[in-house]
């Protein structure tokens, strides 16, 4: 009996990971709705995935918790700075929509915001896992967030797919907010699969040169 509850088994391995990475995602999740923790916690989800998930390296508490400190300041500025572009554009939005009634123009005005937040929604999956790995300035993080998601930009429709399109989906399906907890860490181990190979390749160029 004992070979079919062997921890070891790929079955096993497999709960429990899910379990890990559900758990870590949900914590990100509770901490993002503060706001000002939100992107420190998404630096911690996808390096606690890497290193206590994928690598099984180190306690997933004390490594979510370790990057949470170490990536603070820099993860926090990124969104900060996220934010601000952000309602900078949306200020924009409320004013262009006031003027295209006045000059019957309403249509280029929305066209022209609607693009002016493409660089905000492409480098957002990549930021964080940069931040969870080098160390740049926050300058340099978003240059290399916005190269990397034009460099690869197939990976890059995949990850805003699996992020805005699940975020769109529970928008238009509230029932589906009960599992909303549970989605943040899958979403992000399925990311850092693709992701961890960007990062490897960018890792080997910066030793080559």
């Amino acid at each position: 009996m004992n070979q079919y509850f062997n921890q070891e088994l790929p079955i096993f391995q497999f709960i429990y990971k899910t379990v890990l990475v559900i758990l870590i995602g949900v914590l990100t999740f509770i901490l993002c709705l503060f706001l000002i923790p939100a992107g420190p916690a998404l630096t911690s989800l996808y390096d606690t995935i890497q290193k206590s998930v994928v690598q099984e390296n180190g306690d997933i508490i004390k490594t979510y918790f370790r990057s949470f400190r170490n990536n603070f300041k820099d993860s926090f500025l990124a969104v900060a700075i996220m934010i601000g572009y952000a309602v900078i554009i949306g200020g924009g939005t409320y004013f262009s929509t006031v003027l295209s009634k006045q000059t019957g123009s309403l249509q280029l005005y929305r066209f022209i915001i609607g693009a002016l937040f493409i660089p905000l929604f492409i480098i957002f999956p990549y930021i964080f896992p940069l931040i969870s790995r080098f160390t740049f300035s926050i300058k340099e993080y978003f240059i290399l967030s916005y190269y990397l998601s034009i460099k690869y930009f197939l990976n890059t429709i995949l990850f805003c797919i699996l992020i805005y399109g699940t975020i769109l989906l529970i928008v238009m399906i509230p029932q589906a907010l009960g599992i909303a907890f549970a989605l943040p860490g899958i979403i992000c181990f399925i990311i850092s699969i693709k992701m961890e190979k960007i990062l490897n390749d960018m890792e080997k160029k910066m030793v080559k040169e």
